[in-house]
């Protein structure tokens, strides 16, 4: 019976190690898709939200945006520390709502402006 038990213990031990394997290859995969997203421009700062967005003077308006639609229920960003990290295509869709289609495009312009030559996925996610 010890000898089935320790077999099982082995067998186990051999599955887990397994799994945790996977799950850390996943975790560095959505680690690199996550970095990669933010280097291509598909997730901004309040600054890059600012520089985008006519009629937005300031970081500082974007934040206040960003925790107004938070306390509202609308999450449009994450806040992580003292950052704000906004989705580009739901920043777009916000410009749209809050300044209208014209300024939305606008902003889809200069934010494809800023990320000229570099592979991105802004394309695919704003349309």
């Amino acid at each position: 019976m010890r000898d089935e038990l320790q077999a099982l213990a082995r067998k186990l031990g051999r599955m887990l190690e397994r799994e945790a394997i996977a799950l850390l290859d996943e975790v560095q995969a959505a680690s690199n898709d996550w970095l990669a997203a933010l280097d291509g421009g598909a997730i901004l700062t309040t600054e890059l939200c600012a520089q985008i967005t006519p009629g937005v003077s300031s970081a500082e308006t974007v934040r206040r945006r960003c925790q107004e639609r938070e306390e509202e229920g609308e999450r449009i960003a994450r806040k992580v520390g003292n950052t704000w990290l906004i989705p580009a295509d739901g920043w777009l869709r916000e410009v749209e709502a809050w300044k209208g289609r014209h300024r939305r495009l606008e902003a889809e312009s200069a934010l494809r402006a800023l990320f000229v030559g570099q592979p991105t996925k802004i394309d695919a996610e704003c349309g």
